[in-house]
């Protein structure tokens, strides 16, 4: 059906995808499913006198009908209307709902992750300052005039399980299926 050209007479029966816009000729019970044109899961009766038209990318639901083509490849409505969406699209860089809606959420995420992070951290400082910590063999951590600046800032980098380029590779790897699925 991929060569199908203006003026040929197609039959088709329940399940066929229509190739091409054309004219209903002759057929029974006819029922189409045009909701990749319309949006609406309503089947459509197609018959001579009320409804004899049939559109390209539509699927037969039930009956069978024997149709003349009248537009197909770029010329169908089908094509007519998903170029001039694709045309629209480029012609506008605005963002959709559902885009603007994601970036805010993912802006949200963010946000929130960053305030957890740093509020681990300051209950981690707490917990240290205040000497509910001790090391593997039970001493305690931070003892105040024998603790030095150093061996803080030697502990806190040594016992850390991730550094800043793992953090990012997380957030990375943890985020970009919501990029590719936008």
């Amino acid at each position: 059906m991929f060569e199908t050209a203006v003026g040929d007479v197609m039959c088709l029966k329940i399940g066929d995808q229509i190739p091409a816009d054309g004219l209903f000729l002759e057929g029974h019970s006819l029922q189409v499913d045009e909701s990749s044109m319309t949006g609406k899961s309503d089947h459509v009766a197609v018959n001579r006198s009320h409804n004899p038209f049939l559109f390209s990318g539509t699927k037969m639901v039930d009956g069978y009908v024997c149709m003349l083509a009248a537009s197909v490849g770029m010329n169908t409505t089908w094509e007519q209307m998903m170029s001039q969406i694709s045309r629209e699209s480029r012609d506008t860089n605005e963002e959709t709902p559902l885009q603007a809606r994601l970036n805010k959420l993912t802006s949200s995420i963010g946000k929130v992750g960053l305030a957890v992070a740093f509020l681990v951290l300051v209950v981690l400082l707490v917990c240290y300052f205040t000497g509910n910590t001790t090391d593997e063999n039970g001493n305690q951590e931070y003892n105040g005039s024998k603790t030095k600046t150093d061996d803080i800032v030697i502990l806190a980098m040594c016992s850390s399980n991730y550094d800043a380029s793992k953090i990012k590779q997380q957030y990375v790897e943890e985020s970009s299926p919501l990029d590719r699925t936008i």
